[in-house]
């Protein structure tokens, strides 16, 4: 039994090590008040091409991927209410992008590549 833990253990620690997940910095675009807000948190794993964000605010955002001709390729609804989303990224392309966040507390942006 003690084996087999230490196996598992093993895998999930190698596993964590060699995941290529990067994080995505994110920064607001223009800050409209005086208050701090909390920027989203996004990490990119570009094996899978899978975004993944976290938004600990209130209201509902809207996500959009701009390719480097500042080209919308990718756009979806994002809930800013603490939860962890995923984003299938894999039909973008390579290259390189802008994350943009645009919603009730302000705009917010971060870039990648993939």
């Amino acid at each position: 039994m003690k084996k087999t833990i230490s196996v598992i253990i093993a895998l999930l620690t190698s596993s964590l090590l060699f995941a290529d997940n990067y994080e995505i910095l994110i920064q607001q675009a223009e800050h409209l008040t005086r208050s701090t807000s909390q920027c989203p948190e996004a990490y990119i794993n570009t094996d899978t091409d899978i975004l993944s964000i976290s938004f600990d605010y209130n209201g509902l955002y809207t996500l959009y991927i701009e390719n480097s001709m500042s080209e919308t390729v990718f756009q979806s609804a994002l809930p800013a209410n603490g939860m962890e989303y995923f984003y299938d990224l894999s039909g973008i392309g390579e290259g390189f992008f802008t994350l943009i966040i645009n919603g009730p507390g302000g705009e917010y942006y971060g870039e990648f590549t993939l």
